[in-house]
């Protein structure tokens, strides 16, 4: 694993878990301004992938409006 670009408010367990064992971690405030780090992260033929680790409330509606938000802010590239 190259990066994580972490999502919401409560990412102190994801940071520290990681830490030391990722080039980068990256805190972001909405799906748009994660999706905009993991694509300047990702290189030539590298994938990234949306793998949430908890739920996200905070921020959005269900899983199904995480998804949707996702591939909208991926389709505004």
């Amino acid at each position: 694993m190259k990066a994580i670009v972490c999502l919401g408010n409560d990412n102190e367990r994801v940071i520290s878990a990681f830490t030391g064992k990722v080039e980068s971690i990256v805190e972001s405030a909405s799906m748009e301004d994660a999706v905009k780090a993991a694509y300047y992260l990702a290189g030539d033929g590298e994938t990234v992938m949306l793998s949430p680790a908890c739920a996200s409330f905070d921020l959005f509606e269900s899983f199904e409006d995480r998804g949707r938000q996702f591939k909208e802010a991926v389709r505004a590239l």
